[in-house]
């Protein structure tokens, strides 16, 4: 119990003069009353009432007088006067004069924080000011008192953080603030509002199955999250500018593409995104281009197949079943030729050739060439076409047999110049003339054989040269 020691110590039974303290409505203050010279036989604490002394309220016959029975319920201070009475050898004595001023509880109003523009924060935080509002309760001043609680419920003092805004600093979770402000005079502590700095975590970046797919032109791809974690929201853009969002989920089906195109994909969970993105690459192949297949008969019982190479091609297939079954070439998955043996004497054979890429949907469309050996008495070929571009294979335009006792060989353009002759099956023509190179197109042959049998047989027809 706090003890109120008066300015003046008096013994003067008779010293009227009021001695002034101030106090708050209902503290448990003693006044205390004049030391005694003489001990008096009671006492009596008196109030000054409408001009009349009447007895004070509350304890009033002790040597001190307890002043929580000074009450003041109105907005602005009351003042009280007392004073001891006591009995004095028979004798009413008076000392202890005071003037009490007994200032009123008000509470604190507009104890108000406001929280910064931003206070939901990924990964970590460093918040701004909380601005604090400035309280008011009278004339009173105040002291503040900052806490910080992470459940909301129980909140700690920050030390030294006394001042009316607060700065946090960096946070790595989530944290809720509140400011207790402190009247000076006699008012209530006030509780502000809590201003919450949430800090979200990040969420993992995302991983995708493939990083890189191949498709075909005019077909789309599946782009996929791989494993991916419940909470998380996967989004996919066309740049890591996110200016354009595709799709929202764990699988995104792409357009059709004839083009290649990056994508990128990023996770959040509703506050927060990944700090890296997933980039993922689709390279559109392109189709095979078809292929050109000639046939060269060896004899009557064996014909070779060639063709172009396609660029972009992984293998080679052939088909005699009109392409219900395909088998390698007999030259292997790449080579360019085919020779079908076993042959009799105007045995036709229908040949299909496609190329295969890195991809299913690459293959060329298959080809389809039909062909016939000579019969076995007139054992004499003229390929249909040759491509005399210097890579060794089918180079020179031979007349094939091997019941050719003697040969006139003629090869004329299409304005009817003749521009090869030869008289021997070694001896073909290479496609020059005249030591230059004659271009892309039809040539017309004639020939006249006799064979070793004596019969004398003359065959004309059409070559197609081709680069």
């Amino acid at each position: 119990m706090a003890i109120f020691l008066p300015a003046t110590l008096s013994a003067n039974y008779n010293d009227n003069t009021p001695r002034p303290i101030t106090i708050c409505s209902g503290a448990s203050i003693l006044i205390l009353g004049d030391p005694l010279i003489i001990a008096p036989g009671n006492y009596t604490w008196e109030m000054l009432q409408n001009g009349v002394w009447v007895t004070a309220p509350g304890t009033n016959n002790t040597t001190d007088y307890l002043a929580s029975s000074l009450l003041n319920a109105s907005n602005v201070d009351v003042v009280y006067n007392l004073r001891r009475r006591m009995t004095v050898l028979a004798l009413p004595v008076y000392d202890s004069y005071y003037m009490v001023t007994v200032q009123p509880i008000l509470p604190i109003l507009n104890n108000i924080i406001t929280a910064p523009a931003i206070a939901i924060f990924c990964g970590t935080a460093n918040p701004t000011t909380i601005n604090g509002s400035i309280p008011s309760s009278g004339n009173s001043t105040f002291i503040y008192q900052w806490q910080s609680s992470v459940d909301n419920i129980s909140f700690s003092n920050i030390n030294g953080a006394n001042a009316k805004d607060y700065t946090p600093g960096s946070l790595s979770s989530t944290v809720h603030f509140r400011r207790i402000a402190i009247s000076g005079g006699c008012g209530l502590t006030s509780t502000s509002n809590v201003v919450t700095m949430t800090v979200s975590a990040l969420p993992t970046s995302p991983e995708v199955t493939d990083t890189k797919l191949s498709i075909c032109a005019g077909t789309a791809a599946a782009l996929k999250i791989k494993n991916p974690l419940p909470g998380l929201v996967y989004k996919w853009y066309d740049s890591s500018a996110k200016t354009n969002l595709l799709f929202t989920g764990e699988t995104y089906l792409t357009d059709v593409l004839n083009q290649s195109k990056t994508y990128y994909a990023e996770s959040g969970n509703g506050t927060c995104t990944s700090t890296t993105m997933q980039q993922v690459e689709v390279e559109v192949m392109p189709r095979l281009t078809n292929i050109t297949v000639t046939a060269e008969v060896m004899s009557a019982s064996s014909m070779t197949f060639r063709w172009n190479g396609v660029a972009g091609a992984t293998a080679y297939q052939i088909s005699m079943d009109n392409g219900l079954t395909f088998i390698d070439p007999s030259s292997g998955k790449l080579g360019l030729s085919h020779t079908v043996t076993g042959m009799k004497g105007k045995q036709s054979v229908a040949v299909q050739v496609k190329a295969i890429g890195v991809l299913a949907c690459q293959e060329s469309n298959s080809t389809k060439l039909n062909a016939q050996t000579p019969s076995e008495y007139d054992d004499i070929y003229v390929p249909n076409a040759f491509t005399p571009n210097g890579d060794g294979k089918n180079d020179v335009l031979y007349v094939r047999s091997e019941t050719i006792k003697s040969l006139s060989f003629y090869i004329y353009s299409q304005w009817g110049e003749q521009i090869f002759y030869s008289n021997s099956v070694s001896v073909g023509w290479d496609g020059n003339y005249k030591g230059s190179r004659q271009p892309v197109g039809v040539y017309v042959y004639y020939l006249k054989a006799i064979m070793e049998n004596g019969r004398e047989l003359n065959k004309k027809g059409t070559i197609t040269l081709i680069k």
